[in-house]
């Protein structure tokens, strides 16, 4: 057998055996960062279902004729904590971007917000209220635009 055969073969199959490992290398990483972005992905939505259940919850309160002020005060302070939100807050927070918790901060603020006004009384209709309200629709799109933005495929 001649050097030069043998010397091929032997380059042959180091090339062929790095290149297979850099594709299988490129593969776990691909399938690493998906499953990533799912994750993120569901730690998003599973914020934003308490956000969004949470405020609900404290608008049927603040709807709610035949609650007292004081009923209606107790209710909302409820809601913020049987709802999830301070969780699935503090999950977003340990998982993704800062931009994106100083986003869900804000909704969080809005929602308490909205809390507190309910609390003192301020009924929808009112202007307090309604400022509240629209602090939370203002802030609950900011976070989805700066939610996408780290899910989404580059």
């Amino acid at each position: 057998m001649q050097w030069s055969t043998l010397l091929a073969v032997v380059v042959g199959a180091v090339v062929g055996g790095l290149s297979s490992a850099w594709a299988d290398h490129a593969r776990w990483r691909r399938e690493v960062t998906e499953r990533d972005r799912e994750t993120l992905r569901a730690t998003y939505v599973a914020f934003l279902e308490a956000a969004a259940q949470t405020t609900s919850a404290i608008s049927d309160t603040a709807h709610d004729p035949s609650n007292s002020p004081t009923d209606r005060a107790a209710a909302a302070r409820q809601a913020v904590n049987r709802l999830g939100l301070y969780e699935r807050s503090f999950q977003v927070d340990l998982a993704a971007p800062q931009r994106v918790g100083r986003a869900v901060g804000d909704v969080v603020d809005a929602i308490l917000t909205l809390r507190d006004v309910v609390v003192r009384g301020s009924t929808p209709g009112s202007g307090e209220y309604e400022e509240a309200w629209q602090s939370i629709h203002r802030s609950r799109n900011d976070v989805r635009e700066v939610m996408r933005g780290t899910i989404l495929r580059a």
